[in-house]
């Protein structure tokens, strides 16, 4: 098959960010439509969607997920990260009578997992978000050797960078990958992932070719 031109790959380029965006603002589970914000800030193309990642983001910043750990805190983590106001009073829920975080939830690896991750969007002054921080760490430290090795080595990885400080670029290529092997994924977000990489390759190759010349 020949390569695409340069107009045939933008022209191919608008039909996926178009069926992208439908998918996105066609979602209507909370759950599923911050799974797919997720997703589209990891595979690096979530400047193809903002104004549709905004318009999602307002009709779930006062959705209550309840007693769900890993739902509270992926909403708590994308509405901060995305420069939403939200309050860290959302965790007290899961303190103890002594103000410490429930044992119970390490039964809970995605939500404890997702408690890390959104740990280390707090402020200096958010006592609870630094004791999520120390609970989440020494956890899933200690489970890890009782995980699958997969389990085991997205924890790891993790732990050695939480997921909102890697370089988009390089978590990008990785996560494209392990994005296509899930059983949840959109085939438009996949593609669209591709083709901006592609085009971004391309214009390196130029711009080094330029700079070689």
């Amino acid at each position: 098959m020949a390569p695409l031109q340069t107009d045939d790959k933008t022209k191919s380029l608008d039909q996926v960010k178009r069926r992208s965006k439908e998918a996105l603002l066609n979602s209507s589970d909370p759950i599923v439509t911050m799974k797919m914000i997720d997703s589209i800030q990891g595979l690096g193309i979530g400047h193809h969607l903002k104004d549709e990642i905004n318009v999602q983001l307002g009709r779930i910043c006062d959705w209550d997920a309840s007693k769900d750990l890993f739902a509270t805190s992926l909403q708590f983590r994308l509405l901060r990260h995305n420069g939403w106001s939200t309050c860290s009073d959302v965790f007290r829920k899961f303190l103890d009578k002594s103000g410490n975080f429930k044992e119970s939830l390490t039964k809970d690896i995605k939500g404890m997992l997702s408690l890390y991750e959104a740990s280390y969007l707090g402020t200096e002054d958010e006592e609870v978000l630094k004791k999520a921080m120390e609970f989440s760490k020494a956890r899933l430290n200690d489970l890890r050797p009782y995980l699958s090795p997969e389990v085991s080595r997205n924890i790891g990885k993790a732990l050695t960078l939480p997921k909102h400080l890697r370089m988009v670029r390089l978590e990008a290529r990785n996560y494209m990958e392990e994005y296509s092997k899930s059983s949840y994924q959109i085939p438009a977000l996949l593609e669209l992932a591709k083709l901006d990489s592609d085009m971004i390759q391309s214009l390196h190759q130029r711009e080094l070719a330029e700079i070689c010349r």
